[in-house]
């Protein structure tokens, strides 16, 4: 592992910041928030041990990325149900109350940040950082009240286009086609605006942080601060470090869930690939050898997954019930590119499960100095019961990928016939990985609880 007295920088911090600049366009963000949250809660991993305003911008930075992810989903369901001028009203209500309540969370958390860095600049006599400027503030209270504005402004001038085109869909005795015909317009000069100020908020973010990176004395004190943290309570990065691995792991089991709209996957199978990747770089095991085949498989999975959706989506725009040589080259294609996605998968799968097991027999279960038989079968039964997790797990996501691969793929044959019938139960293979996913997770979750108690009087 890293030693634990080297210097504290905060580039993860930064690089979750850049993911709130991005306009959305109706509605879709392109780069998720809850994304940008979750590289602020790493980022504030070591941070949040020895500062207690740290770990409650870490705290906050959580909540958030729930809170978009609840918004996301929300999303899914509106713009899964039909085209904008068919949308149900109440789910677009429920989607904008959303955004509402999330602004609310991004004020408490960017506050928490700031204040945070706040008090570090005083502790360790950090003057550019708290010295009042001509403005009547300090530096760091000029960004954070800059980046909150900024949040404020994206969200209310993304969502008036949305409200104009819920308020056109209201005035149903009125002739408004000419009217919503100008909401694509209206959404692009609101992505234009964003993006401006996107830009300003990038250069002042990224100017703050260059300026905090200069301050050797905060950087190296709070360093050696958590160092010697961390020389008495060994257990803390072990468990740290594990709860970030098991938690990106987690996360990139539930991005896996295919929400198909138009042909196409909302949830890049890429973006669940990126998650796997550094979840299993993060894991301490041993086994370095496997720790980086798992990793390259991970980055295979995201390649061969963008390429089949992308042949999903040509042949389903391009030919259709269309039939011939041609379709038939285009759909064998797609059914390579798919079972290779589905083999990749399965073998990334396996190592995954490996190195968990790797990690349990490492780190889970406390082992005493003085070994009783009693106590060496207590142990025992512990791991065998953590590794049927796992194959409950690995069996389990194996049989969800075998139904993603089947329902996303041989309904597209290029003639009728029975498989024409799996076209109604995508559905079904969303909510197949979705409990999938939760299986995953709580397997993940027990075996971190075991880790903690082992560690727990470090």
């Amino acid at each position: 592992m890293m030693r634990a007295d080297r210097p504290i920088r905060f580039g993860l911090v930064l690089a979750g910041l850049c993911f709130f600049f991005n306009p959305a366009f109706s509605v879709i963000d392109v780069l998720p928030d809850f994304i940008g949250c979750l590289l602020i809660w790493l980022g504030l991993s070591r941070a949040s041990v020895v500062s207690v305003p740290m770990s409650e911008a870490r705290s906050a930075f959580l909540k958030l990325a729930a809170v978009d992810l609840v918004k996301l989903f929300a999303l899914m369901v509106v713009f899964g149900s039909g085209s904008s001028t068919e949308q149900p009203v109440s789910l677009l209500i429920i989607a904008f109350s959303a955004a509402v309540v999330g602004l609310y969370f991004f004020t408490v958390a960017l506050r928490a940040l700031f204040e945070g860095f706040s008090s570090l600049s005083v502790t360790y006599d950090c003057v550019a950082l708290y010295q009042t400027r001509p403005s009547g503030r300090s530096r760091t209270k000029e960004v954070a009240r800059f980046a909150t504005l900024f949040v404020f402004l994206r969200e209310i001038i993304c969502l008036v286009p949305e409200f104009t085109a819920l308020s056109l869909n209201a005035l149903d005795g009125l002739n408004t086609r000419p009217m919503y015909d100008h909401i694509g317009v209206m959404r692009l000069l609101a992505c234009v605006a964003v993006l401006v100020l996107g830009v300003i908020y990038l250069v002042r973010v990224c100017k703050f942080f260059a300026l905090l990176g200069r301050e050797r004395a905060l950087c190296e004190g709070f360093g050696a601060r958590y160092g010697a943290h961390i020389q008495a309570h060994p257990g803390i990065a072990v468990e740290r470090r594990h709860t970030a691995a098991f938690l990106l792991l987690g996360l990139g089991a539930f991005l896996l869930a295919d929400f198909q709209l138009d042909f196409r996957n909302v949830i890049p199978d890429a973006a669940a690939a990126g998650c796997l990747l550094l979840g299993v770089l993060l894991l301490d095991v041993p086994k370095k050898r496997l720790q980086y085949g798992t990793a390259a498989l991970a980055a295979a999975y995201g390649v061969i997954a963008t390429v089949s959706s992308n042949f999903a989506y040509a042949f389903n725009s391009t030919y259709g019930e269309v039939k011939g040589a041609e379709a038939e080259d285009a759909y064998l294609s797609l059914w390579l590119s798919s079972l290779g996605e589905f083999l990749v998968f399965l073998a990334l799968l396996a190592c995954i499960c490996l190195l968990l097991h790797a990690t349990v027999l490492r780190y889970a279960g406390y082992l005493p100095e003085h070994k009783s038989e009693f106590e060496l079968d207590a142990l025992t039964g512990l791991r065998e019961e953590l590794d049927r997790g796992l194959m409950r797990s690995y069996v389990i996501l194996a049989i969800s990928a075998l139904a993603s691969f089947l329902f996303d793929y041989i309904k597209e044959i290029p003639y009728d016939g029975f498989w024409r019938i799996l076209e109604f139960f995508w559905f079904f293979d969303f909510c197949l990985a979705l409990l999938s996913a939760a299986v995953f997770a709580f397997a993940l979750a027990t075996i971190r609880r075991e880790i903690r108690a082992r560690y727990r009087f470090d």
